[in-house]
């Protein structure tokens, strides 16, 4: 399998989504999307947009030495973290790093080149959601992100694409936390293996041209749009 990093902002993201089809002629595509870029705001990213990126890059350098002075991570903040960081959003302000219509317009824009290949199955398939700690406390966060799932999954069913959801595995999950890393954001092991029925199960049963056979062969290419 070949795994292709596309991130949904600027106008090299379709070409660079498409030259990778190209490329590879894959005969299974997993497009694999989220909408972190316009769904979560941080300070960060207000200060990048407002004083430019050398203030940015000071800033993450000054927050990263504070998270590990205190010993705090995403999943495990610690009071004065928090305490902060609550602080910035209020006095500073916080913005995403793309609108959703930039976001959503990259995505459509691939899922519609997509569809117009003949040689390749397409998978759709969303992040399940997006945790407490990777938002930031922002609370906007998962309706921006089910607001893009809506889209994209209209799309897919538009064009006859199969879709692999796991979002209620997750939330399910006995321990929702184990399934993802410190960073609250990337997916452990378990959260992996969680991923990997749900596209299995989409490629296994019916309307899959897979349906009742064993683990589908060939090459395949996940696009990742954030």
């Amino acid at each position: 399998m070949e795994h292709i990093r596309v991130f949904p902002t600027g106008p090299k993201a379709v070409p660079m989504a498409m030259a990778a089809v190209e490329r590879f002629h894959p005969d299974t595509v997993v497009f694999s999307f989220g909408a972190y870029p316009c769904a979560v705001a941080t300070v960060s990213e207000r200060i990048r947009q407002k004083l430019g990126p050398r203030a940015y890059s000071w800033f993450r350098r000054a927050e990263k030495r504070l998270d590990s002075v205190l010993g705090s991570s995403a999943q495990q903040p610690r009071r004065l973290n928090s305490w902060l960081r609550w602080m910035g959003r209020h006095t500073i302000g916080a913005s995403p790093m793309a609108s959703f219509e930039e976001v959503t317009g990259i995505q459509t824009e691939i899922l519609q080149g997509l569809s117009k290949l003949e040689h390749a199955l397409v998978v759709v398939y969303c992040e399940p959601y997006i945790t407490k700690w990777a938002s930031q406390g922002d609370p906007n966060a998962n309706f921006v992100l089910e607001q893009d799932r809506d889209l994209m999954h209209g799309l897919a069913r538009k064009h006859h694409f199969l879709i692999a959801e796991c979002k209620q595995e997750f939330l399910s999950a006995p321990d929702p936390d184990a399934l993802f890393l410190s960073d609250a954001l990337h997916k452990s092991e378990q959260g992996h293996r969680i991923q990997a029925d749900c596209l299995y199960r989409a490629l296994a049963t019916a309307p899959s041209p897979y349906a009742g056979r064993m683990t589908p062969g060939g090459r395949g290419l996940a696009a990742f749009g954030g």
